[in-house]
């Protein structure tokens, strides 16, 4: 499209800055191409901004590496396999979008320079990545962190096959970059990229990558000092920009509504509100059959600012490379124009029509109509804004080529079966010769007369798409019926010879409307049946097939056929034949047949909760009364057979023998049972000083506690066993705890031992009269008896607790002092007198003595008489934290007895006086004490000073060690 009729152009002016730090290249991209024979072309391209500079030269700090350094690496190096130095080919000053008002346009430029060189990969497969870096980027980009200290990688990953073959050659971007973007204005940014090889192409947005380094600009592939830092650049993966927050890839711009690309076209839209400098990065990626190949990232840096865009453009078109529309009619020849113009509000159209007066080929409607007089193209113009300085112009070739009509035909099948589709499009001009068929289950085809097997019938939407010679689409849809066929899913559950052979039939799909059967046996009269579910009995061993037809009412059939064998019957046994067992006994089932070499039979025990394995041929069962266990054998051939025994389990004789009992020592007792069953064969009793062992109830003498057990068995051999735990009480050994003396506040514990209970008398001060270890809580001495037994004998013992009497105590009263102060403690008592804590006691030994505390303090008074016993009293002694120093606010050193010296009147809470000084009004000191001189008589070397104010000084310790200043003004008066 031809936009502007002034544009901006820049010069260059190009150095060779191989040592130069560049500053400000703003984007780049790198391409292949495979030309054989592992011989790739590497397309360089580099952007840089072009700030016009004196005599309209560029600024050189600008220039382009020349020559540029691209390395190759493979997959598995750390140093490149190959470092190329190329020279720029061409370079060319990359022209502002023509849709901005040339009043508006910003002073800024782009210049582009494109680098070509060609390299041979080894003769390997593998990837390979081709790189240039490049160090570093405007300081005054706003999206990302530290721009001014981040360079760029422009590369490509080559997917190598090796073998001197080429799979791929990359994507190519069609067009330069834009140069500037106008703030709050709809954009529309073409990002179209080519394929050699005709792959699929995929646009997206995505980040740009960093490289290089303040250390590293440029990096030199022909240096060929080895310790050079900068012959070789560090190898991939690379990371991308460290984008600021609010941005990202896919929101360069930032703001509320991110760009967007279309993933086919490579369209870029959206609304930039905010100023400024961004980086942006597009990606375009080639697939073939589905899988990626490789992919292209354009690295751009976008200018937004504050200009005008008039853009004429129009909705539903195709755009040419050179900027043309081209809109195609093939239903009609009304033409409905639809205006899609920016930043205009006036347009202009001219309809191109040769047979039309020239009023009726112009209109300055938004979006007109227009009929054409007859096929043919026509030349159509669109001009936004056409009475201002800031005016666009569309050009558009308009076909109109009526009538292309899309049909087709079919004849309904049934499903799996392909359905034949016949083409039945027409066209007035041209020849239909593309076809594109969507048969409404995800199936297509691209041939003019398809085929196409449903697998599930019902009603489908097939949707046929025609296009011309001419560039004519036409798309119908129409719905048609595939008939859906029955299919059917069959079981057999028995294959054995005599036993029915049951068929059960699935049918999905479709209703049935006829059904047979043939059951392959053609000796037997009832061979066929005509349900679904049927069954047949086979008299003869052999190998047999059974068919199954099925027929829907609409003709659609399907056939089963299994192929099976009908197989000998055997019979199952158990063992032993007549089981029996004694309640709580378990017994082994021996299934027969069992453990046949090379042949796997399979076993299935009921009830299957009292047998250990069910599916075991020799399982062991646990019944708890007589119960029939069944199993069921199958063999190999799936062949059944079922029989089953019983297990009589006979009850435990009955045995209960007398309750556990006592006797003591050196009595007899007779042992006997209270319950015993009635078929007893046998018994046998064990246990100490037993000598009865042929006599049921035995008579012992035992000398010691034992268990005696009887075991007895019945007529069936079963068994059963009980036990009397005889306890034997011995004679007492009774103890008891020798005399005690204590003080009246203790309570002892008394100790007896040697029976099973105890009896104390008096109970007066006891906590427990009725157990072995009590405590006496008595204020007079008491002489306890204590009766000692067992079940079988009884004896008393005596302890005498004598009780001596505590000391009288005083502690005296309390009182409160000032921190500094002291106090007198009176204390009192009987024995010995003792004072805790003795924190500021003068003699804590005596019950008087003097107490300084320099925090309140409780005091304990303990007196202890000759006997041991103590007694305690307390007092507290109050401490208050007053710190004073009292001085008269004036003195009259006038010698007549009054008031004559100014001196500390009195203190609180202070040890020492440590400096006292008199300063005059000036600050010149008159008077300096000492320890003994801590007054001041009005002279200064006995020379009497003039009345007036004067400042005093008192430094002090307290009598907590601390020390304090006291400063104030007097008055000397005469």
């Amino acid at each position: 499209m031809k936009k502007l009729s002034l544009l901006f152009f820049c010069i260059f002016l190009f150095i060779d800055v191989q040592n130069i730090k560049a500053a400000h290249i703003v984007g780049g991209e790198m391409t292949y191409e495979c030309i054989g024979n592992n011989r790739y072309e590497i397309r360089l391209i580099v952007y840089r901004d072009c700030i016009p500079g004196p005599q309209s030269t560029f600024n050189t700090n600008t220039p382009f590496d020349n020559p540029a350094s691209i390395y190759v690496f493979d997959e598995n190096n750390t140093q490149p396999i190959d470092g190329v130095t190329v020279f720029w080919s061409d370079s060319i000053s990359v022209e502002p979008p023509q849709s901005i008002c040339i009043e508006t346009l910003p002073d800024v430029c782009l210049a582009q320079a494109t680098y070509r060189t060609t390299i041979t990969l080894p003769n390997t497969a593998g990837n390979y990545t081709v790189v240039y870096q490049r160090y570093s980027r405007n300081g005054t980009i706003a999206n990302i962190l530290g721009p001014d200290d981040t360079g760029s990688s422009y590369l490509a990953v080559i997917p190598h096959p090796g073998g001197g073959q080429c799979q791929n050659s990359s994507p190519i971007f069609v067009n330069t970059p834009p140069t500037v973007i106008c703030a709050n204005t709809l954009l529309r940014i073409p990002f179209p990229a080519t394929d050699t090889d005709g792959d699929s192409l995929v646009y997206s947005l995505c980040a740009p990558i960093v490289g290089g380094s303040q250390t590293c600009p440029a990096f030199r592939a022909d240096s060929e000092d080895p310790f050079d830092p900068c012959r070789f650049p560090p190898p991939p993966p690379y990371d991308i920009v460290n984008w600021r927050a609010g941005y990202s890839a896919s929101n360069p711009l930032g703001g509320n509504t991110p760009l967007a690309i279309d993933p086919q076209t490579g369209l870029l839209t959206g609304t930039p509100t905010n100023m400024g400098q961004y980086v942006v990065g597009v990606c375009v990626t080639d697939y073939r059959n589905g899988q990626a190949l490789s992919t292209v990232r354009r690295d751009l840096q976008f200018n937004v600012t504050d200009c005008k865009v008039v853009e004429a453009a129009i909705e539903e078109a195709e755009l040419t490379a050179d900027g043309t529309y081209l809109l195609t009619d093939c239903q009609d020849f009304l033409v409905n124009f639809r205006n899609t113009s920016i930043g205009a509000t006036s347009y202009q159209w001219n309809f191109g029509d040769p047979s039309a007066s020239e009023a009726d080929n112009i209109s300055n409607e938004e979006s007109p109509n227009y009929t054409y007089p007859s096929a043919g193209t026509y030349n159509v113009t669109l001009i936004a804004e056409p009475s201002e300085e800031c005016t666009d112009t569309a050009f558009i070739e308009v076909k109109i080529y009526p009538t292309l009509v899309s049909n087709f035909d079919y004849t309904p099948v049934c499903a799996s079966e392909a359905t034949p589709f016949t083409d039945m499009s027409s066209t007035n001009f041209g020849n239909v010769n593309s076809w594109n068929w969507d048969f409404g289950d995800e199936g297509t085809s691209d041939v003019q007369n398809p085929t196409h097997e449903y697998g599930v019938g019902g009603m489908y939407t097939v949707t046929l798409t025609t296009t011309t010679d001419l560039g004519c689409i036409h798309t119908m849809s129409r719905e048609i019926e595939v008939y859906p066929a029955p299919k059917a899913e069959v079981s057999i559950d028995a294959i054995c010879i005599g036993v029915p052979t049951n068929f059960s039939t699935q049918i999905t799909g479709a209703t049935a409307s006829n059904i047979t059967w043939n059951f392959g046996d053609s000796n037997s009269a009832n061979n066929t049946a005509t349900t679904a579910n049927a069954s047949h009995t086979y008299q003869n061993i052999g190998d047999y097939t059974a068919t199954l037809t099925v027929e829907s009412n609409n003709g659609c059939v399907d056939v089963f056929t299994e192929n099976f064998t009908i197989y000998p019957a055997f019979t199952a046994e158990i063992t032993p034949s007549t089981p029996e067992i004694c309640e709580g006994d378990n017994i082994e089932l021996t299934a027969n047949p069992a453990d046949v070499p090379n042949i796997a039979y399979t076993y299935n025990w009921s009830p299957s909760d009292l047998v250990n394995s069910p599916e075991a041929a020799k399982p062991i069962a646990t019944p708890t009364s007589t119960t029939t266990f069944q199993v069921t054998v199958t063999d190999p051939n799936g062949c059944i057979s079922t029989t089953q025994t019983t297990v009589t389990v006979h009850a435990t004789p009955r045995l209960t023998l007398m309750a556990d009992t006592q006797v003591c020592a050196e009595e007899s007792i007779t042992l006997e049972p209270t319950d015993i069953a009635n078929n007893i064969a046998s018994f046998e009793w064990t246990g100490p000083s037993l000598n009865e062992t042929a006599n049921l109830s035995p008579s012992i003498s035992p000398t010691a506690t034992g268990i005696y057990v009887l075991h007895i068995t019945d007529e069936n051999g079963c068994e059963n066993t009980d036990s009397v735990r005889v306890e034997v009480v011995p004679f007492l050994n009774p103890t008891i705890s020798e005399d005690v003396e204590i003080c009246s506040d203790e309570t002892p514990m008394l100790n007896a031992g040697g029976g099973e209970t105890y009896s104390w008398s008096p109970t007066i001060g006891l906590s427990n009269p009725n157990i072995a270890n009590p405590v006496a809580s008595i204020d007079v001495t008491t002489t306890y008896t204590v009766t000692i037994s067992n079940s079988c004998f009884s004896e008393e013992q005596s302890v005498t607790v004598t009780v001596d009497e505590a000391p009288e105590v005083d502690a005296g009263l309390a009182t409160s002092i000032n921190v500094g102060e002291f106090t007198v403690l009176n204390g009192s008592g009987d024995g010995t007198l003792t004072w805790s804590p003795t924190v500021g006691l003068e003699t804590p030994n005596s019950g008087i003595t003097t107490a300084e505390p320099l925090q309140t303090t409780l005091y304990t008074l303990t007196a202890r008489n000759e006997n041991g016993c103590e007694a305690v009293d307390t007092v507290s002694i109050k401490v208050t934290n007053f710190i004073d120093v009292l001085v008269p606010t004036a003195f009259t050193p006038n010698e007549d007895g009054m008031n004559d010296v100014f001196q500390v009147i009195d203190t609180r809470g202070i040890k020492e006086i440590t400096a006292f000084s008199i300063y005059d009004r000036w600050g010149k000191p008159v008077f300096v004490g000492s320890a003994n001189e801590l007054e001041w008589d009005g002279y200064v070397n006995g020379k009497p000073q003039d009345v007036g104010i004067y400042v005093y000084y008192i430094k002090t310790i307290t009598a907590l060690d601390e020390e304090k200043v006291w400063e104030g003004v007097l008055s000397l008066i005469r």
